[in-house]
């Protein structure tokens, strides 16, 4: 196992003497060279080479690391960014909304409202999703409505919330036309 504080140099010359080693009873001596240095070397003549190829292959080439200029990044972006279909605003990431029961709950059933449609979300998925999303009183009213009336629609829900947690009647401004006084 390789000791975290021995360096690359020491690794490479580790290897060097091994390469030597069982490499030593060639016809001709080679010694280890390490692959920083590799690319210096001559290529010998198509004479002397036995594996000689019409166009010389360099196997020693390498493929630079370094990163391309800021300007061809920013070319590559474009093009990406072109070639991407745009998101639409659907693909925020939206959260669903919680509500315990202690506020009036217009607000949150607006909020559910355009969660909904944001999502496209469909009827038979709207009250698992709500379900989810109550706590506190409103979670304990919900269990029991539920067992009362089995398995209720999201407009039915709306309704039913409303009256049991929003205002009165006689301070609903709908309930003030309604009024008989």
């Amino acid at each position: 196992m390789i000791n975290s504080m021995e360096s690359i140099s020491d690794i490479t010359n580790r290897w060097a003497k091994i390469s030597e080693f069982f490499f030593s009873n060639q016809e001709e001596e080679q010694k280890y060279v390490p692959p920083s240095k590799r690319s210096i070397l001559p290529t010998p003549p198509p004479d002397q080479n036995p594996l000689h190829h019409p166009e010389p292959i360099n196997i020693m080439q390498t493929t630079s690391l370094e990163a391309p200029p800021q300007s061809q990044l920013n070319k590559d972006f474009q093009k990406a960014d072109q070639q991407q279909p745009r998101r639409s605003s659907n693909s925020h990431k939206l959260s669903f909304p919680e509500y315990n029961g202690n506020d009036e709950p217009s607000q949150w059933l607006y909020k559910c409202n355009k969660f909904f449609a944001a999502r496209n979300t469909k009827e038979e998925e709207r009250m698992q999703l709500v379900a989810f999303h109550l706590h506190g009183n409103a979670l304990t009213w919900f269990i029991r409505w539920e067992q009362e009336i089995g398995h209720p629609t999201w407009p039915q829900f709306s309704q039913a919330i409303d009256r049991r947690f929003g205002p009165p009647i006689h301070h609903n401004h709908l309930g003030d036309l309604t009024s008989t006084h």
